[in-house]
């Protein structure tokens, strides 16, 4: 059996900025207020990857009621049927699959422009956090971190 890779080489590069260029402030956007999304306010952006921005957000409707994540396709990349569709797959699996280590979609727009997606706001350190500090993790914190992600992928599959 082939592997992902082997079947499709163009698989993008992650869609996170490398904790050593992003380490725990928020990037550099120029960014004040409140952007609207559908119903969706967008309230400071998170991180900025090659393919989209990550904001924390609110309802509209109820700004105070939760705070979520709303992650949209940069701008330059609407056009770009490749990049739409692989945020509209992204939308697709985040909707069908139900997994306690796969983040779900809960609201969408991939119709048209703007493209973006709403998730949960989840606290904590990223994997890539962890791994830049730079030392060394028990292995059975490690087997249980690579079990979770193998629990993920398989959910996906």
């Amino acid at each position: 059996m082939e592997s992902l890779l082997e079947k499709d080489r163009t698989v993008p590069q992650a869609d996170v900025i490398h904790p050593a260029r992003f380490p725990q402030t928020p990037p550099e956007t120029g960014f004040r207020g409140c952007l609207e999304f559908g119903d969706w306010l967008a309230r400071e952006p998170l991180a900025v990857g090659n393919w989209s921005t990550v904001y924390r957000a609110a309802p509209r409707t109820s700004p105070t009621t939760g705070t979520y994540a709303l992650k949209v396709l940069h701008p330059h990349l609407e056009n770009d049927p490749f990049a739409v569709s692989l945020f509209r797959t992204e939308a697709r699996v985040g909707r069908s699959v139900s997994h306690r280590h796969v983040v779900p979609i809960l609201s969408e727009h991939v119709g048209d422009r703007p493209f973006y997606l709403v998730m949960p706001f989840l606290t904590g350190r990223t994997l890539d956090l962890k791994v830049a500090c730079g030392v060394a993790q028990p292995v059975a914190e490690s087997l249980w971190i690579i079990r979770q992600a193998a629990e993920a992928l398989e959910a996906l599959w």
